[in-house]
């Protein structure tokens, strides 16, 4: 049996798998999108290539295939922000997660670090217990002994601070870049991983928009603890030394 697999736009599909159905032989097609296999009678191919759809064929009375490959519906269209640009994600080969705007804008929380809190595989967020502190992000484990804070790219400009003082609202989009690949264009500084925002923008063809939303909170020391004043200090100082053999009794 010998066959062509093609795309949608008639070119070839380099790499698809042919196999048949319930059987151990198999084989890819070429870099002209053709294939030679060995198959009973009657029996089922399948066809699988990464982005397209699975297709069966029984080859009953066949001696040739020739296959058009059905793309899976945005799988491959999706648009990544990727350093000062942005992709589609069939031209990019990196580990990249982007965090959905409905995300931001629906967490209970208003601070932007603990906003990524579980909504990203791969990315570590640490609260401390002092109040208004920027949260701990860390993105594939620690990378060095020294700073290992990612570099933050809001609307093109890199950023060292002064995360927490953007609404999660305000942002359209939120890439976190994770290697090697998707870092390269910032360098050393990118070694911990970047994080890309793309806050909202104006548009021309849309009348101006209002809403407004507003979260309280409040943190306060729900311990407090009663000091001893300068005697009782001092008498602790006393006993503890009388105890211990230094002072005599």
């Amino acid at each position: 049996m010998k066959g062509v697999v093609k795309s949608p736009t008639g070119e070839p599909v380099e790499g698809a798998s042919v196999v048949v159905q319930k059987g151990n032989t198999g084989t890819s097609t070429t870099a002209a999108g053709q294939f030679s296999i060995d198959v009973p009678p009657n029996s089922v191919l399948v066809f699988t290539a990464t982005g397209y759809e699975k297709q069966e064929v029984k080859i009953t009375g066949l001696t040739e295939l020739n296959i058009t490959m059905i793309q899976i519906a945005g799988a491959l269209d999706q648009v990544v922000v990727v350093g000062y640009s942005s992709q589609t994600k069939k031209l990019l080969t990196s580990s990249v997660t982007t965090v959905k705007k409905e995300v931001l804008e629906t967490s209970p929380v208003g601070n932007l670090t603990q906003t990524l809190q579980g909504a990203a595989p791969g990315v570590n967020v640490s609260t401390s217990s002092l109040p208004g502190s920027d949260a701990q992000i860390r993105i594939r484990g620690l990378g060095t002994i020294n700073n290992n804070n990612p570099l933050w790219v809001i609307d093109g400009v890199p950023r060292t601070g002064g995360f927490n003082e953007i609404n999660p609202a305000d942002i359209q989009s939120l890439t976190i870049l994770k290697d090697a690949a998707s870092t390269a264009i910032y360098g050393a500084r990118g070694a911990n991983g970047v994080i890309v925002v793309t806050t909202k923008q104006g548009t021309k063809s849309r009348a101006p928009e209002v809403s407004v939303s507003s979260r309280i909170g409040v943190a306060r020391n729900t311990s407090n603890y009663k000091m001893l004043d300068i005697n009782e200090y001092g008498e602790m100082l006393w006993l503890q030394a009388k105890n211990s053999g230094v002072a005599p009794n």
